[in-house]
Formats: C-alpha cells, structure tokens, sequence
C-alpha cells in the first residue's frame, strides 16, 4: 500500500503543464481545421440563402397569379398581395446568394418587388429561375 502511495505521489510530483511549443501545435491544427471549414460553412449559408430566396419568390408568384385571376389585373406592388400572403414577414435574406450559378451579395438588405410588366416578384432584379448554383437548366 505505501509503494502505491510513493508511486502515486511521484506521478504527482512529475506532472508538468505543456509546453510553449505543444500549445502552438494545438492552436496551428485548430487554425487550419479552421481555414478548411469555414469556407464550406460559407458555401452552406449562401446555398440555404438561395433556396430560402427562390421558395419566397414561388410564394410570391402564386399570390400573383391568384391576385390577377381575383382582380382581373396584376398587382402595382407587394404590398397589394398582402391578403394571399404575409407580405410584412417575408423579408429577403442579407448575405450570399447565387445569381446564375454566380455568388453574389445582398449586403445592401434589398427586398422583393415586382418585375416592370408587374407578371412576377424580383430579389436584386431576378426571377426565381435566375436564383442557384446551375441555372443552365
């Protein structure tokens, strides 16, 4: 029993913290697994931004369409298709977005409108179908 607590204490006693030079070897695999992952991290948040900008354009061209088919004209703005959708809650996202297969930026917080012919709803001056990484479709 004593020969364990005298192995015991000596561990104790040889246990030393790390090293300036361990701590920098942590920190540089953390900074790359860093610069690996970020730009991945971007790429997902541009790509759910571009889907969530092409549902809210579809939902805005079915209130349209429903709109021109009930008024027998087409709406002058959003706002006229506030009683076929929540034109006050659905807000465009800020940040990254694909534009013809090119990301693009929404830093300026720009919003849905209406196209000149009033026939469709726009982000950034394009249609759904402009909005993704292949539009070439």
């Amino acid at each position: 029993m004593i020969k364990m607590m005298n192995k015991i204490e000596q561990l104790k006693l040889s246990e030393d913290g790390f090293t300036l030079i361990e701590m920098m070897i942590v920190v540089a695999i953390i900074a790359i697994l860093t610069a690996i992952a970020l730009p991945k991290f971007n790429e997902s948040l541009a790509m759910t931004n571009t889907s969530r900008v092409q549902a809210d354009l579809q939902s805005l061209d079915t209130a349209i369409a429903m709109y021109k088919v009930q008024n027998n004209r087409a709406p002058q703005d959003i706002s006229d298709l506030d009683e076929y959708i929540d034109v006050e809650n659905i807000k465009a996202p800020t940040g990254d977005v694909y534009v013809n297969g090119v990301l693009t930026s929404n830093e300026t917080g720009e919003n849905y409108s209406l196209n000149s012919d009033k026939t469709n709803a726009t982000f950034m001056g394009k249609t759904r179908m402009e909005f993704g990484k292949n539009t070439s479709e």
